[in-house]
């Protein structure tokens, strides 16, 4: 890593009243939009605000999450006042198929579902999570060694694309396997993130957006992007769906590759953190050609920071913590959405792609809460994942 990073990182003073502070005015705002997101979810806002929508996006889950965060934070049930309405909702929309011809079901299914069946012992929500998770492994692809991202199985594409993103999906696999004792859900989890560490993850640890396979052969084709600057740029929230991945995998596996991933992955997302330590959103952009911040990114490298720094040395877990705590303070001094009305999101200047951006996004929201309930609560750290 750069020295110039380390050193600042470890001479930053950080504000532990302001975090307190930003810690009840975030609790405040969910328990104010849980009366707004009862049967319709966030999604993108525009002017930092959500139009409810109907339970079809891959963000759906995302405020539930939030919810069920507060509730293990504070163990307030107002938090849990919707969370009959909700896994209704999720069941519905599996029994239907909704929008479902994605890998995203393991972002849907492990924030609505398995969080609830850890808080509650819902067998309810466990089972509607193994079944969510029959359907994620229903896109893998036994020649190729990898989870569909995106599209029909089986029709007949040129070629079908993994996604970084997708790391973040195979907890509900792992997670799986250990309600179920059925192995198949975890070794296809492993397995495809193996093939992503062989194709998704360059040599010096940066990772390309989408990895293009052959459908038929499974062979792997080429690397590129679907919302990053270019090809061989790196998109940074990419970056950050690496470093909280990879780490979950080897929390699961104990594989060292996947830790050594996840180490050398959040070390280059730390050597590119710009001086208010909130990513741009890819890494071809600097200060000294500014565009669009992405504090969804931020959210989601200090969540994966915090989480990662448990598992390394101790001098790592020095600097990932407190790295992961000043993009918090940052976040919080400068992009929390500090209002009284309900509907509105946590952070501002999100990047969702180049025709949205400088919104709230529920994702980054979701795992801005995250954040702030590890580094509040490290003693009683509950992982949903």
């Amino acid at each position: 890593m750069n020295i110039l990073d380390v050193s600042r990182i470890l001479d930053y003073t950080v504000d532990e009243k302001l975090l307190e502070t930003y810690f009840e005015k975030m609790l405040a705002s969910i328990d104010k939009n849980m009366d707004v997101f009862i049967e319709k979810y966030p999604h993108v806002s525009t002017g930092n605000k959500y139009v409810p929508k109907d339970n079809k996006d891959w963000t759906s889950s995302f405020f539930v999450g939030m919810a069920y965060l507060a509730f293990h934070a504070t163990k307030d049930d107002r938090f849990l006042r919707n969370s009959e309405v909700w896994l209704k909702s999720f069941n519905n929309r599996l029994e239907n198929n909704i929008g479902l011809d994605n890998h995203d079901i393991g972002f849907l299914y492990t924030l609505s579902c398995v969080a609830l069946y850890k808080l509650t012992d819902s067998e309810k929500a466990k089972m509607t999570a193994i079944k969510a998770a029959d359907r994620l492994i229903s896109r893998y692809n036994k020649r190729g060694k990898f989870i569909q991202a995106w599209g029909s199985i089986g029709v007949r594409y040129p070629n079908v694309k993994i996604i970084i993103d997708c790391m973040m999906n195979l907890p509900l696999l792992y997670w799986a396997t250990e309600v179920t004792g059925d192995e198949n859900y975890a070794e296809i989890a492993k397995t495809h993130a193996i093939t992503s560490s062989q194709t998704l993850v360059r040599e010096d640890a940066s990772v390309y957006h989408t990895y293009m396979f052959d459908p038929i052969s499974g062979r792997a084709i080429e690397g590129g992007t679907h919302q990053g600057k270019y090809d061989e740029s790196t998109w940074a929230r990419g970056q950050a769906w690496c470093v909280y991945g990879f780490t979950l995998s080897y929390i699961y596996t104990k594989d060292p590759l996947f830790l050594d991933i996840a180490i050398r992955s959040a070390e280059y997302y730390i050597d590119n953190l710009p001086k208010d330590y909130v990513h741009y959103w890819d890494f071809a952009v600097s200060e000294l050609a500014p565009e669009m911040k992405d504090s969804s990114a931020a959210s989601i490298g200090a969540a994966g920071l915090l989480e990662l720094s448990k598992y390394v040395d101790e001098e790592r877990a020095r600097l990932f913590d407190k790295c992961a705590t000043i993009i918090l303070q940052e976040l919080c001094q400068g992009y929390f959405i500090d209002t009284n009305d309900s509907g509105y999101g946590l952070l501002r200047e999100g990047f969702y792609s180049l025709k949205k951006y400088d919104e709230a996004m529920s994702w980054g929201d979701y795992f801005f809460v995250e954040a702030m309930c590890k580094l509040k609560n490290k003693e009683n750290d509950l992982l949903f994942w």
